[in-house]
C-alpha cells in the first residue's frame, strides 16, 4: 500500500540553514481473532520490506531534505555591507554637533547590501543610548523589513526574510526621540551590526559594523537685565537726615540701594551652570574711599551663591576738605554729572562673583544685592 502526505511550511521559519527532518513510525492496529485458538500466537509486528537474512526490515524511517539555496560558491558565503548616516531634524549641515533640546528626534539612515550568495536570516542590530526612545522604522518601499525592540537600548531588524538575495540592497531608517538626552555623555553613539545565518569569510567582515556618533553640546542664549531702586536721590547738608539711614554706633548717613539682576536662558538647551561677574564702581577717584558697602546678596530659588570682598571700614568721613572739594569739583565740572564705570583701566571696582545652578530653557534667576552708599564722601 502506498499513500502521499502533503505538508505545508509555516509562514514564520526561523532556521533555513538546518535540514528539514521527516520521521515516520509504524505500528499495527488492534488484532482481533474471531475463533479462540488453543495456542496463542505471538504479537504481530509491522513489516515494510524484507532484508536478506532477516525477518523484519525496520520499524521507522528518517528522511532529511533541505531548503532550496542558490549558491554560486562552494561554501554559500554571504558578503554583507553596511552603510549609514545620521540625520538630525531641523539641523544645519554646517553645525557638526547636536544641540541638546534643539531637535526632537534623530534618524539613522541605513543601507545593507549583499554581494555574496543568498543570505538567510539576515538581521541588523542597533546598540544605542538608554536615554533615547525608539519611535519607529521607516522604509520608502515595503521590502519585508521588520524591527523588534529586544532591550530598551537594543533593537533587532530582520531584513528580507527568509533570505536576502544575492546582489540586493535595502534602505531603511530608524527614528529615535532625543528629548530626554541629559548631555552627561560627550558623544551620542550608535553601534550598528549586520549578520546572517550564512558563513561569511573573515576578509569581508570589516564592513559589517558601523559606529555612528555626533557630539552633544549645550547651546544657550543668555540675557542679563538689571534694575536699581531708587533710581535717584538727593544728598547734602541741607537735606533732612531722616531721609537717610544711620547705622547703630556709626555717624555716617547712608543711602540704601537695591540692585536686581535677572539672568534669562532662552535656550535651546538647558544651562548646566553659569558664573555671573558684576562690577560696580566703588570709588570716585582712584585713591578715594569706597562709596558702596554690600549688606546682603540673595539668589532666587536658592539657585546659587555669590562672593565678594567686604570693606573693613564701613563708615569713612573725609578729613581733608580741600582734597574732597577738588574731588567734587572734578566730579561735576564738565557737564554737571559724572559717569563712573569700570571700563577704564585703573578704575577701582567692587567685584561680585555669583555661581548659579542649572537653568532650564526660558527659566530666569534673580540676583538681589542690598547695599549702602556713604553720602559723606559725596558732600
Amino acid at each position: 500500500m502506498a499513500f502521499f502526505v502533503l505538508l505545508f511550511l509555516q509562514r514564520v521559519v526561523k532556521d533555513v540553514i538546518s535540514p528539514i527532518v521527516f520521521e515516520a513510525a509504524y505500528s499495527l492496529g488492534e488484532h482481533v481473532v474471531d475463533k479462540k485458538e488453543e495456542k496463542a500466537l505471538p504479537p504481530l509486528k509491522p513489516i515494510l520490506r524484507w532484508k536478506k537474512g532477516e525477518k523484519i526490515a525496520q520499524r521507522n524511517q528518517r528522511i532529511e531534505t533541505w531548503h532550496k539555496t542558490n549558491c554560486r560558491s562552494d561554501d554559500c558565503a554571504a558578503d554583507l555591507k553596511l552603510q549609514g548616516k545620521l540625520f538630525l531634524s531641523s539641523f544645519d549641515d554646517k553645525t557638526p554637533y547636536l544641540a541638546l533640546g534643539a531637535i526632537k528626534n534623530i534618524s539613522l539612515n541605513v543601507s545593507v547590501s549583499n554581494n555574496g550568495d543568498d543570505a538567510y536570516n539576515t538581521n541588523v542590530f542597533f546598540n544605542f543610548s538608554s536615554e533615547l526612545f525608539f519611535i519607529k522604522m521607516w522604509q520608502k518601499e515595503e521590502k519585508g523589513i521588520s524591527c523588534e525592540l529586544l532591550e530598551p537600548d537594543f533593537l533587532k531588524c530582520s531584513v528580507g526574510f527568509p533570505f536576502m538575495r544575492s546582489k540586493s540592497k535595502y534602505h531603511f531608517s530608524i527614528i529615535f526621540d532625543t528629548s530626554h538626552l541629559s548631555g552627561e555623555e560627550e558623544d551620542l553613539e550608535f553601534i550598528v551590526t549586520a549578520q546572517s545565518g550564512n558563513l561569511e569569510r573573515s576578509d569581508s567582515l570589516h564592513d559589517n559594523k558601523l559606529l555612528l556618533a555626533v557630539p552633544l553640546m549645550h547651546e544657550v542664549d543668555t540675557t542679563v537685565m538689571g534694575a536699581v531702586s531708587p533710581t535717584s536721590f538727593v544728598y547734602g547738608d541741607s537735606i533732612d537726615a531722616s531721609k537717610f539711614l544711620q547705622l547703630e554706633d556709626e555717624v555716617c548717613l547712608f543711602q540704601p540701594l537695591n540692585f536686581t539682576f535677572q539672568v534669562l536662558n532662552t535656550g535651546p538647551s538647558h544651562l548646566p551652570g553659569s558664573i555671573v561677574h558684576i562690577l560696580i564702581p566703588s570709588r570716585i577717584s582712584a585713591t578715594g574711599a569706597e562709596v558702596f558697602h554690600i549688606l546682603e546678596i540673595m539668589v532666587g530659588q536658592d539657585g546659587g551663591n555669590c562672593t565678594f570682598q567686604r570693606s573693613p571700614d564701613l563708615c569713612f568721613i573725609p578729613k581733608e576738605k580741600e582734597s574732597i572739594f577738588h574731588t567734587i569739583f572734578a566730579f561735576f565740572r564738565k557737564s554737571g554729572r559724572k559717569v563712573v564705570d569700570c571700563d577704564r583701566p585703573g578704575r577701582p571696582c567692587l567685584i561680585i562673583t555669583c555661581f548659579l545652578s542649572s537653568l532650564a530653557k526660558e527659566e530666569t534667576r534673580n540676583i538681589d544685592i542690598y547695599m549702602l552708599l556713604n553720602t559723606e564722601i559725596l558732600k
